[in-house]
């Protein structure tokens, strides 16, 4: 019998060489690409929760219910257990988080217990995101993958085609959305219903490590992945999103870098002649200021003086709030601004130095997961494209966390963590210990037959 390693079975045998296959779910598929859908466009609704403040909510954060029912009623034809992916570390920042949420709750009344929680909901979505995620995915049956892929294609179509408009017209709204997309300042276009210059950088961001996951896929073509490669690095380019914008240039590199020794200077050269007909043909003049040099020494020295040395003195200033940070929702109270720009700095006033060691952990344990999976010798193209889009789009929240609160952030956060989701369902399926004992006992007839007809021929 073959061997199973801890992180799979020592080879990947097709699917039209396995015995049976899994039926698929076609309710699950529509939750699933329903859900892809939804964080991908970003529609948003705007409800008058707290008093003076607006709160806004997606489509996936009501969709997100009904899908975790159906999981739970609905059991699926593979175990599920997102702990062999980002390992206990996951559970303990939940119950840490929730322990220092309450003792603020009852300790402090600056912040409403309501806004308390709602941020302790919100910073906990995304795992429960990846698990939905992960659970559609295996209820889908075999062909998970590709409904996922054609529902990520759909919307990148999509929210460049309405960018393109956009940039054609010169009229800079959301196509859904539009009473809160309109009231939502944005320095470029913005995407069928996301309205940040963040957020669209992010989709087109992630969209790029994605056509790199492609790129090192033997079943889609090299072209298509570089143009897919290209057209988000233009729309990171136009909204305006200098943080993503790097990040896509890094996503650029690794799939040049991929490439034979013959062929990469052509990509190389290809990549290079598009980004300056892009910097001629499409940066109009009030582009200069925000994406020049003077821009972003600008920028990054207002972060550092009005922003990071401030809240780490916040931070640091008591044993509580290295311990505990200031709870979710509580900068708003603690400083005089909203967001941290840092993604380890906001982990930090969150949850406190615990909570960011528990949630840098988690964020390790999962990117080593996925990139064993990348580079070991067995797994289907399915579950290569995802291992490595997972493996990108955690080193894209990272790139972007550096000057953002990118995991706070909606789309970032929710795409990095479908991704995350489809992986976790992949790897899955294919380590099942059921589908390796039906592969073992392919293997074993194969071989007793092997010796009968050997057998035979020389008596």
């Amino acid at each position: 019998m073959a061997k199973r390693s801890r992180m799979g079975p020592a080879s990947w045998t097709p699917r039209s060489e396995v015995v049976f296959t899994r039926g698929s779910d076609h309710l699950a598929v529509v939750l699933m690409c329903t859900l892809i859908f939804c964080v991908a466009l970003g529609p948003r609704m705007r409800l008058l929760m707290f008093p003076g403040r607006p709160v806004d909510i997606r489509l996936q954060d009501i969709l997100i219910i009904p899908s975790m029912a159906y999981i739970w009623l609905m059991p699926t034809p593979v175990r599920s257990r997102m702990s062999d992916v980002w390992g206990s570390w996951c559970m303990a920042l939940c119950g840490y988080a929730s322990i220092v949420t309450m003792v603020y709750v009852l300790v402090e009344t600056q912040t409403p217990v309501m806004e308390r929680i709602g941020f302790l909901v919100r910073g906990m979505e995304p795992f429960v995101l990846a698990t939905v995620m992960c659970g559609l995915a295996l209820r889908s049956g075999d062909d998970a993958g590709r409904w996922a892929l054609r529902a990520l294609h759909a919307t990148f179509l999509a929210n460049a085609a309405w960018v393109a408009y956009q940039m054609a017209t010169g009229s800079i709204r959301t196509l859904v959305g539009t009473d809160v997309g309109n009231l939502v300042e944005s320095y470029g276009p913005k995407l069928v219903g996301e309205p940040t210059v963040f957020g669209t950088g992010a989709f087109f961001g992630l969209m790029a490590a994605l056509a790199v996951a492609e790129h090192r896929s033997p079943v889609v073509p090299r072209f298509f992945a570089f143009a897919m490669l290209a057209v988000a690095g233009t729309g990171a380019f136009v909204s305006q999103s200098r943080i993503w914008l790097g990040s896509v240039v890094t996503f650029g590199l690794l799939a040049v870098r991929s490439e034979r020794p013959g062929s990469r200077i052509l990509r190389a050269t290809t990549l290079v002649a598009t980004g300056a007909v892009l910097v001629v043909c499409v940066q109009p003049a009030q582009f200069a200021n925000r994406m020049s040099a003077t821009g972003v020494q600008r920028s990054l020295t207002g972060r550092i003086s009005d922003i990071w040395s401030p809240m780490i003195d916040i931070a640091s200033a008591r044993p509580v709030t290295l311990l505990m940070g200031v709870g979710p929702g509580g900068i708003r109270a603690a400083s005089f601004a909203s967001e941290a720009h840092n993604l380890l700095l906001r982990s930090w006033l969150d949850y406190g130095i615990p909570g960011m060691v528990l949630f840098v952990g988690m964020g390790a344990m999962i990117f080593s997961r996925a990139s064993a999976v990348a580079r070991a010798g067995w797994g289907s193209p399915t579950l290569k494209i995802f291992a490595n889009f997972a493996c990108l789009s955690l080193v894209g929240i990272v790139i972007s966390g550096l000057v953002e609160d990118s995991f706070t952030a909606v789309t970032s956060s929710h795409l990095v963590m479908i991704a995350v989701g489809l992986f976790a369902a992949e790897w899955m399926r294919e380590r099942d210990p059921a589908q390796e004992t039906v592969r073992d006992a392919v293997v074993t007839r194969v071989d007793l037959s092997k010796t009968d007809v050997v057998g035979t021929s020389a008596r």
